[in-house]
């Protein structure tokens, strides 16, 4: 998911540590991807899916969002270990990111099955016909982290609506969270972004519970690895407190609103 004021973070110097001019190696498993798919030689690694996600995605014919899904490599994975086409959704901020997903993986034809949307999940004025209540599994990586506590609210609350209404489906990820839940310096100098713990994390879906309706189980780990090291040093937004936190959020009862 780009983050809203995206071209203006571009530029900061504090942040160019996210830009290589050039690729300097290419890890192996995403060249077995890229040579077996799209017959093409370079490679990365997409994250391991489990076997529990894959039986209910390829043998139960379960749907599965990416939300911020960039390019959408995660769901060509899924495509490519069986998934079927007509099961998977991506959704990004930015149209050119998926649009360069399909430049990148040679696969219109591979994927002309598959859902793809553009679109900001903070604009009220959007709408989403396509996904709306018709989701089994959400992807949530890296996009919690990107707001405040209210955004944050307004996102689960948007992606709980994508959700079947049954009890299982589910919302799953990580993202950068913190040893003491609350606001800190956000990606653009003056803003603040929300960083959990397990324990905020869970209020925040009793929060999504009160206002949307439904009840939903919360499991979440903290990771306490540090995590400023490698592509994260040195930028001004991250801290000594920032850690990793995975979570999987299930729905136990369906919405009454």
């Amino acid at each position: 998911m780009v983050h809203p004021d995206a071209d203006h973070i571009r530029g900061r110097e504090d942040v160019y540590q996210w830009y290589t001019k050039e690729i300097e190696t290419i890890p192996p498993a995403m060249r077995q991807l890229l040579e077996s798919y799209s017959g093409l030689q370079p490679d990365q690694v997409i994250p391991h899916v489990s076997e529990l996600i894959l039986s209910r995605l390829i043998n139960d014919s379960q749907t599965i969002l990416d939300a911020g899904c960039c390019f959408g490599q995660e769901l060509r994975k899924l495509a490519f270990d069986g998934v079927p086409t007509k099961s998977i959704y991506g959704m990004d901020l930015e149209q050119s990111f998926l649009d360069l997903g399909f430049e990148l993986f040679l696969d219109q034809a591979q994927m002309r099955d598959a859902t793809f949307l553009s679109g900001n999940l903070l604009d009220d004025s959007q709408s989403f016909p396509q996904v709306e209540g018709k989701i089994d599994i959400i992807n949530a990586n890296s996009l919690f982290h990107l707001f405040t506590w209210e955004e944050q609210l307004k996102v689960a609350i948007r992606l709980a609506s994508f959700l079947k209404s049954k009890p299982g489906s589910m919302i799953l990820g990580r993202h950068v969270g913190a040893v003491d839940a609350g606001e800190y310096r956000g990606l653009n100098e003056g803003t603040t972004t929300y960083r959990h713990n397990v324990e905020s994390f869970g209020l925040l879906f009793k929060e999504v519970s009160k206002r949307y309706g439904g009840l939903f189980k919360v499991d979440a780990t903290l990771d306490m690895k540090d995590i400023t090291a490698g592509v994260n040093q040195g930028q001004k937004w991250m801290d000594g407190d920032a850690r990793r936190l995975h979570f999987v959020v299930t729905r136990e009862e369906s919405s009454s609103l």
